[in-house]
């Protein structure tokens, strides 16, 4: 994905100038698309907040992100982005920030269940969620965004709310009443192997009792 970008230190030395700018009535356009100055600095100030908050800098995507991307890690360079847009609002942008770094603490950003489980703990697994299939990302975004639920607070601008998150809860809970096991915590400890040794488990047990039902 194409992004154009400011790093952090570009982003917040060019709203200083803006401002600074403005103030002494001189004219500064370091960009094509210039923001009003209070703008500028006010989403400058949140940068500051978010990264001080969780300890890592962010570089501003100021264009080429789509509309429902608040910010994400590019999983080769492992740098996190910040859509500028969402620095207008300081608790979406803290909360993106906080799944971000969530990602980058445990490192899991592929779960493939159809590669690394056997077919009949896999189909066991779906036909108890209801679902067709697992997606990979479907997995990694619902449970990375349970996990900073978890941490920080339910957002309700979170764009996983609706689906990734509820079945992330499903699969927890299927995994706890089974199990006695949690999913999230393997998740959260980033040891894929476990995670997925404890989908498999889960997914065997879950194929055996529908057996044992189609047999009683």
């Amino acid at each position: 994905m194409w992004v154009k970008y400011l790093d952090s230190g570009a982003y917040k030395d060019e709203a200083a100038k803006v401002v600074e700018a403005a103030n002494n009535n001189e004219h500064f356009k370091p960009r094509e698309k210039q923001l009003d100055p209070e703008i500028q600095e006010e989403r400058a100030e949140v940068l500051r907040e978010v990264e001080g908050a969780t300890g890592i800098t962010f570089r501003v995507a100021l264009e080429g992100m789509e509309a429902n991307v608040a910010a994400f890690v590019d999983t080769g360079t492992r740098e996190a982005y910040m859509t500028e847009r969402v620095l207008s609002n300081k608790r979406l942008a803290l909360h993106a920030a906080h799944h971000e770094k969530n990602h980058l603490d445990n490192s899991i950003f592929d779960i493939d269940l159809e590669e690394e489980i056997n077919e009949d703990a896999l189909s066991a697994l779906l036909k108890e969620v209801g679902e067709s299939e697992l997606e990979s990302v479907t997995l990694v975004e619902g449970f990375n965004e349970l996990s900073t639920f978890k941490k920080h607070g339910r957002n309700e601008q979170s764009g996983y709310k609706d689906k990734e998150v509820p079945l992330a809860e499903k699969l927890e809970r299927l995994a706890q009443t089974h199990l006695g096991e949690s999913l999230l915590v393997a998740f959260d400890a980033g040891n894929l192997k476990l995670l997925l040794q404890r989908f498999e488990l889960l997914g065997t047990i879950l194929a055996l009792r529908g057996q044992l039902a189609l047999a009683a």
